[in-house]
């Protein structure tokens, strides 16, 4: 199986600290693109991955989302891949479900001091970014 991985566009928000960028729309190799259809009806709560992360690995990281009352249907999360990762564009909560699960790829760094961070949004303007960040361990 082929997993497309791309950086985001620079756009929206910012959490330079930890170098995440959100972009919206995005669009995955593919050609499909996030609209972020439900995006009023949803926000992204929480984001997390393992800790630590070994260099040039493939992780699995879990976002969280909480919809409005009486939304249902399936969320389209951006996700904004930051320091040292890739990741593909989008995933989507399904529908009656609270999380899913997306890769994350953790470029082979050689150095210790490095940190992995993804970060993962659902409104037009990013303002339910969160952010997950784990340590990178050597091979």
């Amino acid at each position: 199986m082929t997993r497309t991985m791309l950086a985001l566009p620079l756009a929206l928000v910012s959490a330079a600290a930890v170098g995440l960028t959100a972009a919206g729309p995005a669009s995955a190799g593919s050609g499909v693109a996030c609209s972020l259809a439900g995006a009023t009806t949803a926000a992204v709560t929480g984001l997390t991955m393992p800790t630590p992360v070994r260099a040039g690995s493939t992780v699995s990281a879990v976002v969280t989302v909480a919809r409005s009352t009486g939304s249902a249907g399936p969320v389209e999360v951006v996700l904004a891949p930051g320091s040292w990762t890739r990741t593909n564009a989008c995933v989507v909560v399904p529908a009656g479900k609270a999380s899913a699960r997306f890769d994350v790829a953790i470029s082979p760094v050689t150095t210790d001091g490095r940190y992995a961070t993804v970060g993962a949004y659902v409104t037009p303007d990013g303002a339910d970014l969160r952010q997950a960040t784990s340590p990178i361990v050597g091979r």
